[in-house]
């Protein structure tokens, strides 16, 4: 699949309760006065993915996250182009296999073919929120080759139609993606604020780097705090009980285009995990929203150390069940996602 744009491209991690959120997919990334930042994926049989990035700055920051996952990715120069009627993109595999990619769109990108996008059975250690402004479908002289052997590209049947009007090779138009995946995290907390008082940090550790989130707001019990860096996150919390509780956290793109990822949580809220009352609610419900609409959304569950968010809609989601899990102390976040949590 060859992305022409993409118009959202940002990482949350770690949003300061430790929500493992990570959302990364640049496909193709028109910077201005730069070259595109390109990411071919490969897709084994067992459906795990491995990445190539032509950026070792892109890979560095990957790197340098607080919470990291075991995604695969490799730095490839990767040749790729976009004309009126043909999408080209070729690179090398660490095998040393020469992959290459030609779409000829028997349609322009419409809208009609873009919306969120069913991951079917893709990578499935992570929830991922994929949205498509809009796709072209690519005509039978669309191609793909390993190593200069061709492979079948299946016929494509849009739903409601009974003859395919193309193959199952698209492009797209703007391509906003979120992403809940597994992974682990160790962060150390240096500094804690005077909760509820404007200016109050908390400021966490991990190997590479730390983490700052400032209350910069209070209104009553609502606080607002924000985390600048690599990535811009407000949140959006109640001063209950002396806890603070997540209402919102709102992640704006880390690319040059904007956007906005957003995970919300209704009453009775998410609380801290360095906290007693992680994990001690009652039942509730969360959304995940990009570009300020709900895409999926779900129930959530807990006990005394992990919370289960177990997705209803759409229900392709169903299967990909969140389970974020803190220590006795708070310093180690780990997230599985899967068929059970």
């Amino acid at each position: 699949m060859a992305m022409k744009k993409v118009l959202l491209g940002v990482t949350l991690a770690p949003i300061f309760w430790g929500a493992p959120i990570e959302a990364a997919s640049r496909e193709v990334d028109l910077r201005a006065g730069k070259d595109p930042l390109i990411r071919a994926i490969l897709t084994r049989h067992d459906k795990k993915q491995t990445d190539y990035i032509n950026d070792q700055a892109e890979i560095g920051r990957r790197l340098a996250a607080p919470f990291q996952t075991a995604r695969e990715t490799h730095l490839a120069p990767v040749d790729f182009t976009a004309v009126a009627g043909h999408t080209h993109l070729a690179f090398t595999s660490t095998k040393g296999e020469a992959i290459v990619v030609d779409a000829y769109p028997t349609t322009p990108d419409l809208a009609a073919f873009g919306g969120l996008t069913d991951p079917t059975r893709h990578a499935p250690d992570v929830l991922p929120i994929l949205v498509r402004d809009a796709s072209g479908v690519g005509g039978d002289a669309s191609t793909v080759t390993v190593d200069g052997v061709p492979y079948v590209i299946p016929p494509f049947t849009p739903p409601g139609l009974s003859a395919p009007i193309g193959v199952m090779a698209f492009t797209t138009t703007g391509f906003e993606v979120a992403v809940l995946p597994s992974g682990e995290s160790t962060l150390t907390l240096d500094e804690a604020p005077l909760l509820g008082v404007v200016g109050g940090r908390w400021v966490y550790r991990w190997a590479s780097g730390q983490s700052v989130y400032e209350i910069v707001g209070r209104d009553g019990d609502r606080l607002q705090i924000r985390k600048t860096g690599d990535t811009t996150e407000r949140i959006a919390a109640r001063l209950l009980r002396g806890r603070v509780h997540v209402e919102e956290v709102v992640v704006e793109s880390a690319s040059e285009s904007p956007g906005e990822v957003a995970l919300t949580f209704a009453e009775p809220y998410l609380a801290d995990p360095l906290t007693a009352d992680f994990g001690r609610r009652p039942p509730g419900c969360f959304s995940v929203s990009v570009a300020g609409k709900a895409l999926v959304t779900g129930t959530v569950e807990s006990d005394a150390h992990t919370v289960v968010l177990r997705s209803a809609d759409p229900p392709w989601a169903a299967t990909r069940v969140v389970a974020v899990s803190a220590t006795r102390d708070g310093s180690r976040l780990r997230s599985t996602v899967g068929a059970s949590g």
